[in-house]
């Protein structure tokens, strides 16, 4: 089992690097590959199981836009053939088609059919809650937090990764959240977000064909009862307007 984590120095603005530790710790025998900002990725020639990216800066962003885009048909081609991605915060939108700030069009991999829209002065934040549905019909809740100055639009954003309960979605108008494409999850949620939705994660474990077992697990499953719980009781609201 190999994990794949793409420009870390870059991509964990809100820790969303224990994304891929977490996972790499509930999974014994796998290999976790760091590619810098300096590096050639490892899925140009071997084989990765599940490749992950976090939150970033917009100036890093559009960095990781132009180190990643000599392998745009690549990238394509493995999320086509069932690769598994998870991408958190903003970093998902690089995998879109072109992201708008104001009269610049930054072009994007093109590996999914959708398109961003910065707004850098209008700020939006939430709690979430929302539910995955698993093929087999399961609801599984999804908990967590939202920041952001962008909101995605498009064709692929008619199949999202979370159906919104409180909260804000993929953009404004939508209550739908991230985008769920083959085994590609990207979603706006920050941070360690498996280690906020274990339920998630033995789900992803299952579909890589592995043990779902997880690492502290009655530890995380209570802080995960309690916060879906809170969030159930109290809502989502915080500071939803813009700043």
């Amino acid at each position: 089992m190999k994990i794949e984590v793409l420009y870390p120095e870059l991509s964990n603005l809100y820790g969303d690097y224990y994304n891929a530790k977490y996972l790499a710790m509930c999974i014994p025998d796998s290999q976790t590959v760091f590619t810098s900002n300096n590096d050639k990725p490892a899925f140009l020639s071997e084989k990765v199981d599940i490749i992950c990216m976090g939150s970033m800066s917009e100036r890093n962003q559009e960095f990781a836009i132009k180190h990643l885009m000599p392998y745009k048909d690549k990238i394509k081609e493995l999320i086509e053939n069932g690769t598994f991605f998870l991408a958190t915060g903003n970093s998902f939108e690089i995998f879109g088609k072109h992201i708008e700030d104001d009269d610049k069009k930054i072009e994007c991999l093109g590996a999914i059919d959708f398109y961003s829209k910065r707004q850098m002065n209008d700020r939006r934040n939430c709690f979430f809650l929302g539910d995955f549905q698993t093929e087999n019909g399961e609801d599984i809740k999804i908990v967590g937090h939202k920041s952001q100055f962008s909101f995605s639009h498009g064709k692929a954003t008619e199949k999202p990764f979370i159906g919104v309960e409180g909260g804000f979605g993929i953009n404004l108008d939508s209550k739908n959240e991230g985008i769920h494409y083959k085994n590609f999850f990207g979603t706006y949620i920050l941070g360690p977000f498996i280690m906020l939705n274990p339920k998630f994660l033995k789900y992803l474990l299952r579909s890589m064909n592995l043990n779902d077992s997880l690492l502290y697990e009655e530890e995380i499953n209570n802080a995960y009862a309690d916060r879906l719980k809170r969030l159930q009781r109290e809502g989502t609201e915080f500071l939803m307007g813009a700043e």
